[in-house]
């Protein structure tokens, strides 16, 4: 079985499965500073994992 990367979606696919960090304003900055960032975060989230899995997933999006 092939294991779904975040690097292998669609411009389209990402759209769908992401929301940015949440609401707008959440976040006191431009939307393009995160944005990557965030959309790495949803997909982690969303692709499942423990509580470990979510912690590595929350670390690598403050550290970016």
């Amino acid at each position: 079985m092939t294991e779904l990367r975040f690097e292998d979606l669609t411009f389209e696919q990402r759209e769908f499965l992401t929301d940015d960090c949440g609401k707008p304003g959440l976040l006191d900055v431009p939307d393009f500073v995160f944005e990557i960032a965030c959309e790495r975060h949803d997909f982690d989230y969303w692709v499942g994992g423990n509580s470990s899995d979510r912690f590595d997933a929350d670390r690598r999006m403050y550290e970016t």
